[in-house]
């Protein structure tokens, strides 16, 4: 399948990865195709994913078919593997929002059960994935905390994980005919924490 070049974004791609993670920083690019199925992963310092040529090289992977990931948390220095022992830190908190996507998101954003997202990704025509910057969460609060979320505000609960994967804006959404662009939506800076989301 090949896709039209102008429709992909890599200063948006870079802007986003800049945005989530400090420089120095290990991160986890995944590359999805449907079509032959296949998965390939590549772990390596957000200065090298944002440099022209790995930016260059990620887009002629979408360009032929590739859906375009990250890791939504950073991995220890050395990692190999994207697995919750070898995660760094938890950065975000997140939820997919894949029906009703519309009324979903109204609500989410009328809520005071949460403070305002970090960013809202436009994943493809009503669906998206929310972003909250969190720092002092473990793995077991973050977890609970996106079991709690998805209850909440009807996403989905199978997207509960802390080595989840974020689609990166800038690029293109591989899974429809024609694809279509993946955006993002900056709402806030700060950086927030547990007692921020009333949800127990």
């Amino acid at each position: 399948m090949l896709l039209h070049r102008h429709k992909i974004r890599t200063d948006v791609a870079g802007e986003f990865l800049a945005h989530c993670f400090a420089p120095s920083e290990t991160i986890a690019i995944v590359l999805r195709r449907e079509s032959p199925p296949g998965i390939v992963q590549r772990i390596l310092p957000l200065e090298r994913a944002l440099a022209p040529r790995y930016l260059k090289w990620l887009a002629h992977e979408n360009y032929t078919g590739a859906n375009v990931y990250v890791g939504a948390n950073p991995l220890c220095s050395g990692s190999r593997k994207r697995t919750k022992q070898s995660l760094a830190a938890i950065r975000h908190l997140y939820l997919d929002i894949d029906t009703d996507g519309e009324a979903r998101l109204a609500a989410l954003r009328a809520s005071d059960l949460v403070p305002v997202p970090t960013a809202i990704l436009s994943t493809s025509p009503h669906k998206y994935q929310v972003l909250w910057r969190v720092k002092g969460f473990d793995f077991e609060r973050q977890e609970s905390t996106l079991k709690l979320l998805s209850i909440a505000f009807g996403s989905d609960r199978a997207c509960t994980d802390c080595k989840r994967v974020l689609r990166i804006p800038g690029f293109l959404n591989c899974k429809y005919d024609p694809p279509c662009s993946v955006g993002v939506e900056y709402l806030h800076d700060s950086i927030w924490n547990a007692p921020d989301f009333l949800l127990g």
